[in-house]
């Protein structure tokens, strides 16, 4: 069975998968989606981390650094979803550079929703 360090990762990325997926519904605010699709995704490298290493997730933000740290072995798909996520990421947390306009965002959930489902399996 996992640690409880992992359960506890995956419940707060569980939390920001459903938080993007009901600011979606609602049409919310895009960068919040955003940031809650890379919360999730980070949350989940980070259960992957505590669960093989005993040292704690290093505190970063990168997601590809993150996966390639890990030696997680990402297709082409995959690889998109990191690298878009990371160079949105400070973007999304300041009101003066909104990155929502024209970008798609139901591409973003589901890649987010299908990374995830991707990243538990690797706790398997």
């Amino acid at each position: 069975s996992m640690k409880p360090k992992t359960y506890a990762w995956l419940r707060y990325a569980e939390a920001d998968l459903a938080t993007a997926t009901l600011l979606h519904r609602e049409n919310g605010v895009p960068e919040h989606l955003l940031f809650h699709c890379q919360q999730c995704v980070e949350k989940a490298l980070k259960a992957i981390w505590s669960e093989r290493r005993e040292e704690e997730p290093p505190r970063t933000h990168s997601l590809p650094g993150l996966a390639s740290t890990l030696g997680l072995t990402l297709g082409d798909t995959q690889e998109k979803l990191p690298h878009g996520l990371d160079r949105l990421y400070i973007r999304t947390r300041y009101p003066d550079e909104p990155v929502g306009e024209g970008l798609d965002l139901d591409w973003y959930l589901d890649q987010t929703r299908e990374f995830y489902t991707w990243l538990r399996q690797q706790l398997i």
